[in-house]
């Protein structure tokens, strides 16, 4: 996946993708599983650059893990097609015990589809934690910085 950063369209976090021709299936559209990919692609981008924090990372850096968990918000009706270019916006919201992503993709500029899911952390015993202070910072500040 191809994950370039567009801040010229909104103050959101975009991303551009490219459709790949392997995520085409036998119906001749991407997958609607495949979008939970290219969400979570865009997530991980937008914690890495905006954030210079790596998924990878949090079990190191903070001795947590992150876990997607519900409520999960999905409207996947519509086509992405093969050789497509599209634009994921993500927005993030953080509380004390997890992060809230909004995300939406974006074709020819028409929301396609969107996705809303929260991220809560677990330590290694699988007991929910508090987001680091440090990430709720640098999501304050990339909030802030996008506005400007």
């Amino acid at each position: 996946m191809t994950v370039e950063q567009d801040k010229s369209i909104t103050p959101e976090f975009a991303c551009k993708v490219n459709i790949e021709k392997e995520w085409i299936d036998e119906n001749g559209h991407v997958n609607h599983a495949r979008h939970l990919t290219i969400y979570e692609e865009a997530r991980k981008a937008y914690l890495e650059t905006e954030c210079q924090v790596r998924i990878e990372d949090f079990e190191k850096k903070y001795g947590l893990r992150p876990i997607v968990v519900g409520p999960f918000y999905g409207n996947f009706g519509q086509e992405l097609l093969s050789n497509e270019s599209i634009t994921v916006f993500t927005a993030v919201e953080s509380a004390s015990r997890y992060l809230q992503f909004s995300q939406r993709i974006v074709k020819n500029g028409q929301a396609k589809n969107k996705f809303n899911c929260k991220v809560y952390f677990v330590d290694k015993d699988n007991v929910f934690r508090r987001v680091p202070d440090e990430l709720r910072s640098k999501i304050t500040q990339a909030k802030s910085n996008q506005k400007s």
